[in-house]
C-alpha cells in the first residue's frame, strides 16, 4: 500500500467564480465591439456562455459527475475522487504550479495521453491544507526530475 502524504476535500471556490465571471464578461464585451456580422456575434456569445456554464458547473459548483471532489497525494501517485464516487489514479505532472493564492494542479491519469489541469484557489481547501499542498508542490518542483513524478514528495517529509 502506498503511503498517504496529503488528502483534502475540494470545496466550491468563490474566487474562481468571480474570476470566471470577469473573464467571460470581458470576452462578451470584446465580441460586442467587433466589427463582424451580428450572426457571428451571437454564435461567439453563445459559445462564451456555454463555456461559462460548463466551467461554472464543473469547477465552481462541483455539480458535474467528473468534478474533482477529493485529492490525495501518495508517495508515487495522485488519486482524484470524482463527484460520482469514481476515482482515477495518475502521476503528478512536473508542470504543476504553486503560487501564494492559487495552485494549478496537472495530473496525467493512467491510460490518458494528455494531462488534466485544475485551478485551485485558496478558498477551495482549509488554509492549512492549502499551505501544505503548496509546500509539497514547491518541494517537488525544486528537485531534479525523479523516476516517478511524486516520489520526491515522500523523501522530503
Amino acid at each position: 500500500m502506498q503511503d498517504l502524504i496529503f488528502k483534502a476535500v475540494v470545496k466550491p471556490s468563490h474566487y474562481f467564480a468571480v474570476l470566471l465571471l470577469f473573464l467571460h464578461v470581458g470576452c462578451a464585451c470584446i465580441v460586442a465591439l467587433l466589427n463582424i456580422p451580428w450572426v457571428a456575434k451571437m454564435v461567439l456569445l453563445g459559445l462564451s456562455l456555454a463555456s461559462l456554464a460548463y466551467f461554472w458547473l464543473r469547477d465552481v459548483n462541483l455539480y458535474l459527475p467528473f468534478s474533482w471532489r477529493e485529492i490525495s497525494l501518495h508517495d508515487n501517485a495522485v488519486t482524484v475522487r470524482m463527484q460520482n464516487g469514481s476515482q482515477r489514479i495518475g502521476a503528478l505532472s512536473s508542470k504543476s504550479i504553486a503560487l501564494s493564492k492559487i495552485v494549478m494542479l496537472r495530473v496525467t491519469f493512467e491510460g490518458d495521453y494528455l494531462s488534466a489541469s485544475r485551478v485551485i484557489f485558496r478558498d477551495s481547501f482549509d488554509s492549512e491544507q492549502f499551505r501544505r499542498m503548496r509546500v509539497l508542490l514547491l518541494m517537488a518542483s525544486a528537485m531534479p526530475a525523479p523516476s516517478s513524478p511524486t516520489s520526491v514528495l515522500l523523501r522530503h517529509q
